[in-house]
C-alpha cells in the first residue's frame, strides 16, 4: 500500500480534535475530548445505546475482476492514561511497594507535573486478498492489543523521590470483517465492518471518560486496490448511481484519496471529506482543530503568557511541538498563511 500518497491527510484525520486551543490540559475543552471516530466496547454500547457507537461500517464500489486484489489498513488512537502520584511517606520506609495517591498535579522542585490522557497510534494491516477469495469466504480478523502499565520516579533537586508518573493502557480487541459481492459484470461492492470487541468488567459502572481507555479513537480505514479501481460515492458515474445509493456507511464516509485522478486508494474517515482531500501546502503543521485557521491559531499561540506557555509545554509532546513551531515560525512563513490565490481565470462577457 502506498501510504505516502495518503499519510498526511490520514494523520490529520487521526489527530482531528486531539487537542484544542489554548492547548493546555487545564482548559475545559481539553478535559472533555474526542468526538470523532470513537468506538466504545460492544458491552458498553449495549447498555448505553445512546453513547458512542461500537461499530463502524463502510461499503464502496469498485471496478475490477475476480482477480482484483484489495488491501486494507485500519488506524486509531489508543488512550494512554498519564497520572501523577504523590508519595505518602518517604521512599524506602515501606515494607512493600511505594505508598502514594493520585493527584491532579504535583510540584517537584522547579518542575510541575499534571495528569493527562496521552495517546499512541495503532494500526491493523490486512494482507491483500483477491475478490475471488472474498466471494466464498468472508474474512474475520481479531487484533488484540495488550494492557500495559509502567511508571517513572519524579525526583526533586536533591535527587529524592517525591512522586511518580504512571502511564497505563487498557487492553483492546478490534474485530474486522471483510467481504465482497458482485453487482454486475466488472462492478463489485466491498463491505468492511470494524467493531470494538473489548471485554470490560462491569461496564455499567463506567462513565464515558472511564470507558475511553478501552475505546478506539479517531478510527478510520485506508483501502487500496490493485488490478481494479474505486468509484466515487460522492460523484459516482451514471451507470453506478443506483448501486452507490445502495452502499451503507455507518460512522465513516469513503472518499477517493491520493493524487487527483488516481482511483487506487480510498480513505474512509469519521469526518466529512471531499474526494482527493489535501492538506494546504502553506500549512506549517497540525493544530488539531476542526475549524483550523493556521494564521489565527499561530498568532494566538504567540500571544500566550509565559505561564500559559509553560503549561502548554507540560501538557504533552504534541502540545509542546505546536508551541515550539508557532514561536519559531519565520515572518516570511507567517505571511504565506495570510492568504493564497488558488486559481485565477478570465471570462468573456457577450451581450
Amino acid at each position: 500500500m502506498n501510504m505516502d500518497a495518503v499519510r498526511k491527510i490520514a494523520d490529520a484525520v487521526l489527530y482531528e480534535g486531539y487537542l484544542l486551543y489554548p492547548y493546555r490540559a487545564s482548559a475545559l475543552k481539553n478535559r472533555k475530548r474526542w468526538n470523532f471516530g470513537v468506538l466504545v466496547p460492544d458491552s458498553y454500547h449495549r447498555i448505553y445505546p445512546e453513547s458512542d457507537p461500537s461499530t463502524m461500517r463502510t461499503e464502496c464500489l469498485l471496478e475490477g475482476t475476480p482477480e482484483t486484489r484489495i488491501e486494507l489498513k485500519g488506524r486509531f488512537l489508543r488512550v494512554v492514561r498519564r497520572r501523577v502520584g504523590q508519595l505518602l511517606e518517604p521512599l524506602g520506609s515501606q515494607r512493600s511497594g511505594p505508598a502514594f495517591h493520585f493527584v491532579h498535579s504535583l510540584q517537584v522542585g522547579t518542575d510541575f507535573h499534571q495528569s493527562f490522557d496521552e495517546t499512541v497510534e495503532r494500526e491493523m494491516d490486512i494482507a491483500p486478498h483477491t475478490f475471488n477469495e472474498l466471494f466464498f469466504d468472508a474474512q474475520t480478523y481479531a487484533f488484540p492489543f495488550s494492557r500495559t502499565c509502567g511508571w517513572q520516579p519524579l525526583r526533586g533537586s536533591g535527587g529524592q523521590v517525591a512522586g511518580l508518573l504512571a502511564r497505563e493502557q487498557e487492553a483492546i480487541t478490534a474485530l474486522l470483517d471483510l467481504a465482497v459481492t458482485q453487482l454486475a459484470e466488472g462492478l463489485f461492492r466491498l463491505h468492511v465492518t470494524l467493531r470494538n470487541g473489548t471485554s470490560v468488567r462491569q461496564p455499567w459502572e463506567k462513565s464515558r471518560e472511564e470507558i475511553l481507555p478501552f475505546s478506539m479513537i479517531a478510527t478510520h480505514l485506508i483501502l487500496s486496490v490493485e488490478g481494479g479501481a474505486f468509484l466515487s460515492l460522492t460523484d459516482p458515474p451514471d451507470y453506478a448511481r443506483a448501486e452507490a445509493r445502495g452502499c451503507r456507511n455507518l460512522g465513516v464516509w469513503p472518499v477517493l484519496a491520493g493524487a487527483e485522478g488516481d482511483r487506487s486508494l480510498m480513505l474512509a474517515a469519521p469526518i466529512i471529506l471531499y474526494d482527493y482531500p489535501q492538506v494546504a501546502p502553506e500549512s506549517p503543521g497540525d493544530f488539531f482543530d476542526g475549524t483550523e485557521i493556521d494564521e489565527m491559531l499561530t498568532l494566538r499561540v504567540q500571544t500566550l503568557t509565559d505561564q500559559e506557555k509553560q503549561e502548554v509545554r507540560l501538557t504533552d509532546a504534541p502540545a509542546e511541538s505546536i508551541l515550539t513551531r508557532s514561536d519559531g515560525l519565520p515572518a516570511e512563513h507567517l505571511w504565506k498563511l495570510h492568504g493564497a490565490l488558488k486559481s485565477l481565470h478570465t471570462t468573456e462577457h457577450t451581450g
